[in-house]
């Protein structure tokens, strides 16, 4: 509990430095094309980001079963993970950048001429986070399965610390793209520090190998499991292509109420669910099922019940809390917008917190399959609520989708786990008695 108190502060002042940032961001830049710029090359840098992980995905779990069997082989296998990691992010950048005219066609193809300007303009910069955005996340998961959970924290302050700075000295010049600036160079510091903490503290240098002999299976689990988190995450070009036919700014408050629900659910959820994975990893690799099922429930728990405690009373606030800081860049309409997209967004995320455990035990377990399954029914649910839904809902039309989506995933995720207790708890026991 003292740690999880320590990591939530930690989170919490991660997740404060990013609220004061998005608070000048609107203050500065409102609702706008630039805005709608801004958001639209985000997720798509999220999304293509992720290409990396169809090689990576399951590194955790692996390093955990290697590690068991000897810790030197372990430090082998992360260092020819790293190398061919850098090798994937030199040519997806290489890629999206050039591809970047289709590749916008995908997210926004209801963007007039001036909006992908400016998208290009924005993301042409971005882009460049692409070949060390993926080595900073195989970094941290190196760092939590060696449960030293506070650097990914602390090096989790640079980015909104960088944007913050980045946006009081040098916006008012350089316009939004300077915090795309921003972005960059602090995922250039932050690799360095993890550097420098991997080589001194876990004694972990660089190595001139880009294969293990357990390169081949993680490969293969990695690639089915990502495949099954890639359908999901394709509701993110669904959701930006469904908003781009809507009037300019339409983008940015959408994104505006979803960025705030998302900082209440990181607070109470994120440093929970990051202990939870790394000790569910150790776990499965223990075959320790009684164990996993312990700690499921207090997760459940503690996650959700943090969430709703945080929730209920800002999401009452909310509208004021609106007019008070933005009340000169929005207008009545626009708040009341932004307040109902975050009252829509609630289900989806309360659904999310109450999966995301069950999610990390079927990772854990290496059930790829599964996820894909799960994943492509919920792409399926997802776009056919959209069309159905858009002409009657308009913006409100997302969040409704991904609720009926989500739910489907939950029941058969919370089915899958109570279907493995069974089974390996039978099998357990057993050898226990005898």
């Amino acid at each position: 509990m003292k740690r999880i108190f320590i990591y939530n502060f930690l989170n919490a002042f991660q997740i404060f430095l990013g609220f004061i940032f998005q608070m000048l961001f609107a203050r500065y830049f409102g609702a706008s094309l630039f805005t709608d710029a801004y958001f639209v090359s985000m997720t798509i840098l999220g999304f293509v980001s992720t290409v990396g992980q169809f090689f990576t995905e399951m590194f955790m779990q692996y390093y955990n079963d290697i590690r068991v069997e000897a810790h030197s082989e372990a430090k082998k296998f992360y260092q020819s993970v790293f190398n061919f990691s850098l090798l994937i992010s030199i040519v997806s950048f290489i890629i999206a950048v050039a591809f970047m005219s289709p590749l916008l066609k995908i997210f926004v193809s209801g963007f007039d001429a001036e909006r992908i300007r400016a998208l290009r303009s924005f993301f042409s910069i971005l882009a460049f986070n692409l070949i060390w955005a993926r080595l900073i996340a195989l970094n941290n998961s190196l760092i939590n399965a060696e449960m030293r959970f506070m650097v990914p924290y602390l090096i989790g302050l640079l980015t909104p610390a960088f944007n913050i700075i980045f946006l009081l000295l040098f916006a008012k010049d350089y316009g939004i793209n300077a915090i795309a600036v921003s972005i960059l160079l602090s995922g250039i510091a932050g690799l360095a520090l993890q550097q420098f903490y991997i080589s001194r503290l876990l004694d972990i240098g660089f190595g001139t190998k880009f294969w293990h002999s357990k390169f081949k299976d993680l490969i293969k689990k990695s690639f089915s499991m990502r495949l099954g988190h890639q359908i999901w995450t394709l509701k993110d070009p669904i959701t930006t292509n469904i908003l781009s036919h809507f009037p300019t700014g339409t983008v940015s408050l959408y994104f505006y109420a979803f960025r705030i629900i998302s900082v209440l659910f990181a607070i109470t959820n994120s440093p929970i669910l990051q202990i939870f994975s790394s000790k569910v990893s150790r776990l499965v690799s223990e075959v320790d099922f009684s164990g996993i099922k312990k700690l499921l429930k207090r997760t459940c728990a503690m996650n959700t019940g943090l969430f709703l405690i945080v929730l209920i009373p800002f999401a009452i606030a909310l509208p004021e809390v609106l007019r008070f800081f933005f009340g000169n860049k929005f207008s009545p309409e626009d708040v009341k917008t932004i307040h109902y997209v975050f009252l829509a967004l609630i289900p989806f995320h309360l659904i999310l917190s109450i999966e995301l455990p069950f999610v990390n035990i079927t990772i854990a377990l290496k059930q790829s399959l599964q996820v894909i399954r799960v994943a492509i029914v919920f792409i399926v649910i997802f776009g056919a609520s959209v069309f159905i839904l858009q002409n009657f809902l308009d913006v409100y039309t997302i969040p409704i989708a991904l609720m009926i989506a989500q739910t489907q995933n939950l029941v058969v995720y919370v089915l899958n786990v109570q279907k493995v207790f069974k089974e390996n708890l039978w099998n357990v026991q057993p050898a226990v008695i005898r």
